[in-house]
């Protein structure tokens, strides 16, 4: 039975809005205004179970059975609304609703729209190799064939015979997928001692699926991927990193890179890139950072405006902990003149954010500060979820910290306590509130880090904090920079030596 108060605790609000617009426009029956109260005694919490329910709509019925209508109908009003509302959530969601509505202009005799509608549904279908769809579309074109003679009965049915081996390869595909998935996160896979080749072979026997079709190019990409899945989620960073180059190296060797697979490469080359970065192997990231750009500019930049960011946030990681701030800088630079005026908020909050950060490091705090005001621009900075908002704040409070500007932290930190409660009020930002509570100590006391009991906090503070990593979300790790305070280090060689 489906679940009407799950249901609602998952929808948005944009869904809610909808749903309430959708029931006035169709709702015209006496049992209407049951319905929204229904409705909004589960959206409120007012009432949380079925019984409790009941005994408000109903309360002189004995019996359920009228509460247990209205709430049928509602759970299906609620899903006419959601259709209606994502019938372009994705290629299949619109791919379905097409054979839907052919179906419709089916039964009511309209063959020629019914046609143009598979036709067009056909082609979607095909551009994102939904055989399964491509199934039912052709078996109501050929269906179609004997009520509409412009439609080339042959052409389909070929074209049916066709998909049909198309279906049952991506089903047997799909099959050694999910098993090997199962098999790998079942057992202790360790990339280094696993004969790969004999696990997928005994589980090819197992399904009975052809030799030709696992050594087939799209096969061989769909199993790369997976069990680069499988180490990332078990976080194997080492045996991740060892199975991409060896991946990379053996794919090269059987020549599977070809303009139209070439996404593949990139994407291996990215996946290879952030884990170098992630085990800290700078020199190592140098050339595969290198060929990631070789690879972007092949085939007259197919994938180059797609990937080339990826590539700079590589990049300019690599300067960074590889103590070279000046060509981060330059780099950083000459991209904010690039995307002066592009508004794409990303790029603004890479460039700057960056920028900012490395200036801070160069000990250069004036440009580091107005390096990050461009995010602090209403029209940026608004367009920002509140996570990333909460980010910037936390920096722009440790810069002015550094700069001396006391008064500006003491408002500012207590701006950032009220417009953020609800998120630092979350299990996953105790970290963040933490720090805001321990830098408020720092600035009311005139010498913070001569403190017995403030260093006693921070020391708690950094022995609490998980170990300092290159791929941190936090702008100036709050881990290294209280230390760096705590030591009087610079916190720029203390981010070296952590790494």
């Amino acid at each position: 039975m489906r679940n009407l108060f799950d249901l609602i605790g998952k929808l948005t609000k944009e869904e809610k809005r909808h749903f309430k617009i959708y029931l006035q426009r169709i709702k015209q029956a006496d049992g209407e205004h049951r319905l929204i109260t229904l409705f909004d005694l589960v959206n409120d919490g007012i009432c949380q179970t079925d019984d409790a329910l009941n005994g408000r709509l109903y309360p002189h019925n004995t019996d359920k059975n009228a509460y247990y209508r209205l709430k049928n109908r509602l759970i299906a009003d609620l899903e006419r609304s959601l259709l209606l509302l994502h019938v372009g959530m994705n290629d299949r969601v619109e791919i379905m609703s097409q054979i839907s509505m052919a179906q419709i202009y089916y039964f009511k005799a309209l063959y020629k729209d019914a046609y143009e509608l598979l036709k067009k549904a056909e082609r979607n279908a095909e551009k994102g190799d939904h055989t399964d769809l491509l199934a039912v579309i052709y078996e109501l074109i050929v269906k179609m064939a004997f009520d509409f003679e412009p439609i080339d009965l042959k052409n389909y049915s070929d074209k049916q015979l066709n998909n049909l081996t198309r279906y049952q390869n991506a089903l047997q595909t799909d099959r050694l997928i999910k098993n090997l998935s199962y098999r790998l996160l079942k057992s202790n896979f360790n990339v280094r001692d696993t004969h790969l080749n004999t696990t997928l072979e005994e589980i090819r026997e197992t399904l009975s699926i052809q030799t030709e079709l696992l050594e087939s190019p799209k096969m061989q990409f769909d199993i790369s991927n997976t069990i680069r899945r499988i180490l990332l989620q078990k976080e194997d960073y080492d045996g991740l990193e060892a199975y991409l180059i060896e991946n990379l190296r053996d794919f090269e060797t059987k020549q599977l890179y070809k303009k139209e697979t070439h996404v593949h490469k990139i994407i291996s080359l990215i996946w290879l890139v952030n884990t170098l970065l992630k085990n800290r192997k700078f020199k190592a990231m140098n050339s595969y950072t290198a060929l990631l750009h070789e690879a972007l500019l092949a085939y007259n930049k197919l994938y180059y405006e797609k990937y080339i960011w990826i590539y700079y946030q590589s990049l300019i990681s690599q300067y960074f902990y590889s103590n070279e701030l000046v060509h981060a800088i330059d780099l950083l630079n000459s991209l904010s003149n690039e995307r002066h005026s592009s508004g794409a908020t990303q790029y603004d909050m890479f460039v700057y954010g960056n920028l900012s950060v490395d200036y801070y490091c160069a000990q250069q705090l004036r440009k580091a500060m107005s390096s990050l005001a461009p995010l602090l621009q209403r029209e940026v900075f608004g367009k920002l979820s509140v996570e990333l908002q909460l980010r910037v704040r936390l920096l722009e409070v440790i810069l002015h910290y550094e700069n001396s500007d006391f008064d500006f932290i003491d408002y500012k930190i207590s701006e950032i306590r009220h417009a953020y409660k609800t998120l630092l009020q979350q299990g996953t930002y105790s970290r963040e509130s933490a720090f805001i509570r321990l830098f408020k100590r720092c600035i009311a006391h005139p010498k913070p880090f001569s403190d017995a009991t403030i260093r006693q906090r921070i020391a708690d503070f950094v022995q609490d904090s998980p170990p300092f990593a290159p791929s941190s979300n936090e702008f100036i790790s709050y881990r290294l920079w209280f230390e760096s305070k705590l030591h009087k280090v610079d916190y720029y060689e203390l981010v070296l030596r952590s790494v």
